[in-house]
């Protein structure tokens, strides 16, 4: 607690290639936040997030946790969205026992963090079975594959690779490509060369968008399987008409809870008009067991606040489902389905 208010850090990327993430997921923490104080805060004191800009770099989120942990000395932090950066820092909570959350962030080796390092969000090891599946059952036996070369991307490509294997599927082509690439000509030229009737693409929204853009000049239209991370409104808005049709996998949040329709009727009072962000209820619920741990927490140690969290987890369901940790730290989820269609994402039954 800093004076009147109890205060928790924010990793986040304002700025730099993630912004259109990090900008839209503060947008929900700040509806729970309102919710929080709106109803007391915590232990008659206001809640505050301090926000750490990380460029959308892993240097930078490396600079933000340092700073939030040895000079503002939080309790908690909110890790950064990519799982290269939240893998950056995710050691650096550990060394110094400060809890850190995860709410978007998917790899599966964040799991192997440490003891006060949690997740929110549903692990990719279920998105690549879901994804996998999802290939085969559309009748996309022989597929390429393209990923973006960050520690996500492998991680997602290995157990993806393993899951379609295993379910008799098998590749024409599959190949990394660079963060932040636009210029996607020669892979373009590489898919069509090797006949690839079906492409799954695991990247985020402006290398995603970037390459179906150069395919569709070029006439190069096959079916396109991507990954949570390019369930955006911004693929629409930069990739256009080379979007439509365009399906994949998303941790899938029930509609029908009245937590959700709590979140989503608050979201809207805030932010009228503007879509419910990706992840944004996973962010929302984060905000409000931070609220409900540092009102269990018996004193700011690290060991009692972590424990508050786990208790505090324990049984809660939140806009985005039930949140009770496993011995790992992580939640349990599933995984959805969405695609592009008449300019607007939608969720569909992957199953022909």
């Amino acid at each position: 607690m800093a004076g009147d208010e109890f205060v928790v850090g924010a990793v986040t990327p304002l700025s730099g290639k993630l912004s259109v993430y990090g900008v839209n997921l503060q947008k929900a923490m700040f509806v729970a936040l309102d919710e929080v104080n709106a109803t007391g805060g915590v232990k008659g004191k206001a809640m505050r997030i301090e926000f750490a800009d990380n460029g959308s770099t892993a240097e930078g989120s490396v600079a933000a946790i340092t700073k939030l942990i040895e000079v503002n000395r939080l309790p908690i932090i909110f890790g950064p969205a990519a799982s290269g950066n939240f893998l950056a820092v995710c050691r650096i909570a550990q060394t110094h026992r400060t809890v850190l959350i995860s709410a978007e962030s998917a790899a599966n080796s964040i799991a192997r963090c440490g003891d006060y390092v949690f997740r929110l969000n549903p692990s990719d090891r279920l998105q690549a079975k879901a994804l996998a599946r999802m290939t085969i059952d559309r009748g996309h036996g022989r597929i390429a594959l393209t990923y973006i070369d960050s520690a996500w991307g492998r991680e997602l490509a290995e157990d993806f690779k393993t899951d379609f294997v295993a379910a008799g599927g098998s590749f024409v082509d599959n190949f990394p490509h660079r963060p932040g690439q636009t210029d996607f000509a020669d892979a373009v030229h590489r898919l069509a060369a090797a006949s690839a009737r079906a492409v799954v693409v695991l990247s985020h929204v402006e290398e995603t968008a970037a390459l179906l853009r150069q395919a569709s000049r070029v006439g190069f239209k096959p079916r396109w399987l991507l990954a949570s991370a390019a369930r955006s409104p911004e693929l629409v808005n930069a990739a256009g008409a080379a979007a439509e049709g365009v399906i994949g996998t998303y941790p899938k949040v029930p509609h029908n809870t009245p937590q959700f329709r709590a979140y989503r009727a608050a979201f809207k009072r805030r932010y009228p008009g503007e879509p419910l962000p990706f992840f944004g209820a996973f962010n929302y619920d984060m905000v409000m067991l931070a609220a409900r741990t540092l009102a269990r927490a018996e004193s700011g140690d690290p060991a009692a606040v972590r424990t508050a969290l786990i208790a505090a987890a324990n049984g809660y369901v939140g806009a985005s489902g039930e949140k009770t940790f496993d011995k790992d730290g992580q939640s349990p989820g599933t995984f959805g389905a969405w695609m592009v269609k008449d300019g607007r994402i939608v969720d569909f039954n992957p199953r022909p």
